[in-house]
């Protein structure tokens, strides 16, 4: 997870690492955003599939 986030780094994309537990096992996952306009997301997801990754977008909504 630490070397993806590294390589995202270097891509120009900050990103953070989200431990999970799943059926007692931890997971990492690593995830960048949030954004706050759609145009820079895009950007960001045409520079992960240059970088032979697929996106997965998800919407957050806030608490309030």
């Amino acid at each position: 997870a630490e070397r993806l986030k590294a390589r995202l780094a270097l891509g120009g994309m900050r990103a953070s690492i989200q431990k999970v537990s799943i059926e007692n096992k931890d997971y990492f996952r690593v995830r960048i955003g949030p954004y706050s306009d759609y145009g820079t997301m895009t950007t960001d997801d045409y520079k992960l599939s240059t970088m032979g990754f697929k996106a997965m977008r998800l919407r957050v909504s806030r608490a309030g």
